[in-house]
C-alpha cells in the first residue's frame, strides 16, 4: 500500500467511524507509525531450548 492508499483509507466513511467508536470506547491513547521496513528480525528463546541450557 503506499501513502496515497493509506490516505484514501483514512478518509473511507466507514473507517472513520470505527475510528470515532474506537476512540470513545476502547482507547484511552494509541500511537501509530507509517514506514517501510527495510529488514526486520526476531528472536525469542523457547521454553523447552531454556529448561535444555539448565540442565546442561
Amino acid at each position: 500500500m503506499d501513502l496515497d492508499g493509506i490516505e484514501r483509507w483514512r478518509a473511507h466513511a466507514e473507517h472513520r467511524a470505527a475510528k470515532e467508536y474506537g476512540r470513545a470506547r476502547w482507547y484511552e491513547r494509541y500511537c501509530l507509525h507509517i514506514a517501510k521496513v527495510e529488514h526486520s528480525h526476531a528472536y525469542e528463546r523457547t521454553t523447552q531450548a531454556i529448561l535444555t541450557e539448565r540442565a546442561s
